[in-house]
């Protein structure tokens, strides 16, 4: 019996005037995984669909992270969360 192959998914937020990219990536860590960080460190800008959308995303590093409760939007509730190293 074969399974199915692992995959994951950054958190995403659209951009916003309001806030900064750091804010908004703070706001989806916490939201979809319950993870509070003290430090962000940006590691790279890449595009979703290179070549066919133009629409970039940002990738933070988060380190300092504290276990808080999540907080996933309606239709996030049966997303399954886990780690890695």
């Amino acid at each position: 019996m074969r399974s199915a192959p692992a995959s994951g998914s950054f958190p995403k937020a659209p951009g916003s005037r309001r806030y900064t990219i750091e804010d908004l990536a703070r706001g989806e860590l916490r939201e979809e995984t319950g993870l509070a960080a003290t430090e962000l460190e940006f590691l790279a800008r890449i595009y979703i669909a290179y070549g066919f959308l133009t629409q970039p995303m940002r990738v933070f590093v988060a380190t300092g992270l504290t276990q808080l409760d999540p907080r996933p939007e309606k239709e996030e509730q049966d997303m399954i969360r886990g780690s890695f190293t």
